[in-house]
């Protein structure tokens, strides 16, 4: 099995499969979007807030996995920072 083979199936078995802990799939299934921004205090994360987090990242070694070039830390923080 190649990396790429392990990668996928990684994502399946989080995904689509439940095994010890929930799917994705399954956890978000109804969930709206008021829910998912809902914290319970300012110092939590949402479940949004959560799933941002990993899309990012997940974009950014998907990327290098691809040897495809990703914006500079700096470039994003700026854009994501009050003028």
């Amino acid at each position: 099995m190649n990396r790429k083979d392990v990668l996928l199936e990684q994502f399946l078995c989080c995904h689509k499969k439940s095994h010890w802990f929930v799917s994705f799939e399954k956890a978000e299934a109804g969930l709206t979007p008021e829910q998912a921004l809902w914290k319970k205090s300012y110092s939590e994360n949402s479940i949004w807030e959560i799933i941002s987090h990993l899309v990012f990242w997940n974009k950014r070694f998907l990327n290098r996995f691809k040897n495809s070039e990703n914006p500079k830390m700096e470039v994003i923080m700026r854009a994501l920072l009050p003028i």
